[in-house]
């Protein structure tokens, strides 16, 4: 797995309104380890009422059943139109070069993963996104990555927040990759 930096690359924002992005697929709705059902109840909790906020949603459809219906899904989880008014939901295949404006077209990319064996829209994020993006996964996450990892994680913190990672992890920041153990880091 990999990620085609001269496509996967940072961009600019069209406007100033502060964009969460999640990209996903969604085949198993409120069971789906990849946990958008949890990116989606967090963000609705939290940001209801706020109009400079927008949550993007792009599903991956491909693994889908014939049958599995987006507002199903929605229904299931006990949201209604109201509720999302501040998503933009993205559930019909694009091109694949479209994708990396979905990306450079956010402030924070969020996976709620339960876990992934590679999460590959996180490295396309972060590819896309400028030095001080946060790239945020659950406690899960860093359960596991200490799990098969034996050492100690850098904190890397950043001025919209933190990012958890292994000492040779790559980052894409102005002058190239870096391993984040070579960025401003804390060792926890």
């Amino acid at each position: 797995h990999g990620v085609n930096t001269s496509l996967f690359k940072p961009g600019k924002k069209p406007d100033d309104k502060f964009r969460f992005i999640m990209c996903k697929g969604w085949a198993q709705g409120a069971n789906d380890r990849g946990g958008v059902q949890f990116g989606l109840k967090a963000f609705c909790e939290e940001f209801k009422t706020e109009t400079d906020v927008e949550l993007v949603v792009k599903i991956n459809v491909v693994y889908n059943n014939p049958n599995w219906n987006f507002a199903n899904e929605m229904q299931k989880l006990g949201l209604s139109p109201d509720d999302t008014k501040n998503i933009k939901f993205i559930v019909q295949n694009i091109e694949f070069n479209q994708l990396p404006q979905i990306y450079q077209n956010g402030d924070v990319f969020v996976s709620p993963t339960m876990g992934d064996a590679f999460n590959l829209p996180c490295l396309e994020a972060m590819a896309c996104f400028p030095e001080d993006v946060v790239v945020h996964t659950n406690s899960h996450i860093l359960r596991t990555h200490k799990r098969y990892y034996k050492g100690h994680l850098i904190k890397i913190e950043t001025s919209r927040g933190v990012i958890y990672s292994t000492p040779n992890h790559p980052f894409l920041t102005d002058s190239g990759w870096v391993q984040s153990k070579h960025l401003n880091i804390t060792i926890i």
